[in-house]
């Protein structure tokens, strides 16, 4: 059950796109308005019987590869697996197959969840080109998963 939202950003070198999904100070984009928004929905709830989580996972496609940008950056990156069952994508560690949840990371508040974010742009494989002197080489993916649990009963 739930919502799926997706953002694509698409176009030449110097369109825009970072500044639109993530921005440049002062000016933040779509990622950090979206989680200061769902953090906000956090921090005001009062109802002890309801819970949110808050789940970071950022993905790299890369030559064709699946990398863990949250990892720690390591000179040989651990390739992930995507498969798709029923309509729903699953991405898994071959070394870990049953862990369907590997590559996501609870955060705790907004300063958390953007240290996810910050921390997966410094890990994304990047290049100079004659346009962009830090042109990403590969596609970003950034996901957040926002659950709300009810506890039934008194």
């Amino acid at each position: 059950k739930g919502y799926n939202c997706t953002v694509f950003a698409y176009g030449q070198s110097g369109a825009g796109k970072s500044y639109s999904v993530v921005g440049y100070p002062p000016n933040i984009g779509i990622i950090p308005n979206t989680l200061i928004s769902l953090f906000n929905i956090v921090d005001i709830n009062s109802d002890e019987k309801v819970r949110y989580l808050v789940e970071i996972a950022m993905l790299e496609v890369y030559m064709d590869e699946v990398y863990d940008l949250l990892e720690p950056r390591k000179r040989e990156r651990n390739k992930l697996k995507v498969f798709i069952n029923k309509g729903e994508v699953f991405v898994y560690d071959p070394k870990d197959r049953k862990n369907m949840d590997k590559v996501w990371r609870a955060a705790r508040d907004h300063s958390q969840a953007e240290a996810f974010r910050k921390l997966g742009d410094a890990n994304r494989t990047v290049r100079a080109t004659g346009m962009n002197p830090s042109s990403s080489r590969g596609h970003t993916i950034f996901m957040c998963r926002f659950r709300k649990e009810v506890r039934q009963g008194s």
